[in-house]
């Protein structure tokens, strides 16, 4: 995911005022935000490379990062008063995957993923993938049928199964929120389509 750092620093500003941070305060840590994204470098066969955008890779600030600006990306895309948002149902993302139910036809899921990829951020440009009743999203299998949702353990092909010994000195897991709608909701799934969408790469 190749992040625009000036939008982002600009999320960042907004945060810190809406906190209400003073003023001095917002300013010093904004600066040491440049400090700390501004050397973005590389090594490559000995050779060395400065990226002119984007968030270094492989830095501890950078997911944090990553996560700021893609709800700005997510705020402007639900503020965009677009009326091919009408056909989003739910919207859940992890990270730069997102996991989308889809009430319309393929056309215009067409023009929405043109919608989302033309509009925004150039260096920021989301795939398609559309599963229909079903389909694999992180590490599940999520199935829409009799107007609810099933879900399923997924593994990929190279999936190793090693797993960590029960025994070992490793956090327990934290707890994930919920992002679908309640098992008694009246909407009718049986015209829908399940998609997700991901930003092109998975580096920051």
């Amino acid at each position: 995911m190749n992040v625009p750092i000036a939008p982002t620093l600009t999320s960042v500003r907004e945060i810190l005022d809406q906190s209400r941070i003073l003023p001095s305060v917002s300013e010093e840590f904004i600066r040491l935000l440049q400090i700390c994204l501004a050397n973005n470098i590389c090594k490559f066969k000995n050779d060395f490379y400065q990226f002119q955008d984007g968030l270094p890779m492989g830095s501890p600030i950078s997911p944090l990062m990553g996560e700021i600006f893609m709800n700005r990306v997510e705020n402007e895309i639900f503020s965009s008063n677009s009326p091919l948002l009408q056909h989003v149902h739910y919207w859940c993302r992890y990270v730069d995957d997102v996991l989308c139910l889809w009430h319309g036809n393929t056309e215009q899921l067409t023009d929405f993923l043109h919608f989302i990829n033309s509009s925004l951020y150039p260096s920021i440009k989301f795939t398609l993938e559309v599963g229909g009743s079903s389909i694999n999203f992180l590490d599940l299998t999520i199935t829409l049928a009799n107007n609810r949702h099933y879900f399923e353990i997924y593994r990929k092909p190279t999936h190793t199964d090693t797993l960590i010994h029960g025994l070992s000195f490793h956090p327990l897991p934290r707890s994930h929120t919920r992002c679908f709608p309640s098992d008694d909701t009246q909407t009718s799934f049986s015209s829908s389509n399940l998609c997700c969408f991901s930003e092109g790469s998975s580096n920051y």
